[in-house]
């Protein structure tokens, strides 16, 4: 018998010992093999551009081996619909944390409604957490406008049947200036960034 066929056997010989290994341990975990823990994240399945509003449809959930997943990729979509992209989102790219913009805390933060120029209404879009100014305009043909509040978060504005609101976040020694102005005369929101946060 040549020498490399006695090399052939040995190792068949070895294969068959490791096959037998394998099954004896196979057989010892219940017919099983463990497999990886596996953990759902958040992934963007559509273009997002900065300063928009992410919503349901634009984010989807993919499963990974957990020693994956870095614990600043959202796992909840819930987390992400309704909030602005701080920069812009790829279709495919895992949704991070970072990526989520968030409005500066008001210190000492209040929230006030207030009547806006029913006839000027609102400027277009959604203004949910956008900075604008508030400006007053006194009745009288020979009345000036004037600045009464500068940068301030909105939290909300709508319209409807004539009327406009918009709810305010100001810090409580803005409110008696808010309210003063609103009995001044009519007030105009002015939004400062096209409603980036």
């Amino acid at each position: 018998m040549s020498r490399h066929r006695l090399r052939s056997i040995g190792f068949a010989l070895a294969g068959v010992v490791l096959a037998f290994l394998a099954l004896t341990r196979l057989a010892g975990t219940g017919g099983h093999v463990a497999a990886a823990a596996r953990v759902g994240r958040v992934v963007v399945v559509r273009p997002v551009p900065a300063g928009s509003r992410i919503s349901a449809a634009d984010l989807g959930i993919v499963r990974l081996p957990a020693a994956y997943a870095s614990v600043h990729q959202l796992a909840d979509p819930s987390r992400a619909v309704g909030r602005r992209a701080a920069v812009a989102l790829v279709a495919g790219a895992p949704l991070m944390d970072a990526e989520l913009a968030s409005p500066p805390a008001v210190s000492d933060a209040r929230e006030v409604a207030v009547q806006l120029d029913g006839t000027a209404g609102i400027p277009a879009g959604d203004l949910t957490g956008v900075r604008a100014d508030v400006y007053v305009t006194p009745p009288g043909r020979a009345s000036r406008s004037r600045l009464v509040l500068a940068g301030v978060l909105v939290r909300s504005a709508t319209h409807s049947d004539g009327t406009s609101v918009a709810t305010l976040v100001l810090p409580a020694r803005a409110v008696p200036v808010a309210i003063a102005a609103e009995g001044e005369g009519a007030l105009r929101l002015v939004v400062r960034d096209s409603g980036r946060p």
